[in-house]
């Protein structure tokens, strides 16, 4: 009824059930931490500084990753490359060791793949397969017949300037003389 106070408890009730779903949505979302910007961090130059300077991607500026200094974490430019590399990786030879040694073919030296090796992921050496490219048919010579064609009207006009000298719009079809 209208003027009615709402049943005690019941207002306490659906606030609960709207931060409850409140509450689940946001356990739904990464921390930032644990989110990762696009490139690479470059190699760690020796030792760097103890200290932890950022705690995952997003806690440093745009174009910046949380990369290791060889000791600690701090913001450096990421580097962008190609995810892949040419070539492909060898099939594994059963299992291998459990471990990741790599995260992409970039994190691997020139010349090298990031490849499964039955459990975890290492560099190999990747494998190129050259394509074999037909010989390319000889260019006729002045002189010669235009592909077994005899007469210039019958040559496409590309050829039959390079094999005869003359252009064959607007002429009348005239045998070739060899």
């Amino acid at each position: 009824a209208l003027g009615k106070d709402p049943a005690p408890g019941s207002t306490m009730k659906s606030g609960a059930i709207v931060l409850l779903g409140l509450l689940a949505l946001w356990a739904q979302l990464p921390p930032a931490s644990a989110q990762v910007r696009p490139g690479a961090c470059p190699k760690p130059q020796g030792l760097g500084l103890c200290v932890e300077r950022c705690r995952g991607d997003y806690s440093c500026p745009p174009g910046q990753k949380c990369c290791s200094n060889g000791c600690g974490h701090v913001c450096m430019k990421a580097i962008i490359q190609p995810r892949v590399r040419p070539g492909a990786c060898p099939k594994p030879q059963g299992l291998g060791l459990c471990v990741e040694r790599c995260r992409g073919d970039y994190s691997c030296p020139p010349g090298r793949k990031c490849c499964g090796n039955g459990c975890g992921h290492v560099c190999k050496k990747a494998i190129i397969r050259l394509r074999v490219h037909p010989e390319p048919a000889p260019s006729p010579r002045p002189g010669d017949l235009c592909g077994g064609m005899q007469w210039r009207h019958s040559c496409p006009p590309d050829k039959s300037a390079a094999v005869t000298g003359v252009a064959t719009s607007g002429q009348e079809a005239n045998p070739l003389r060899g």
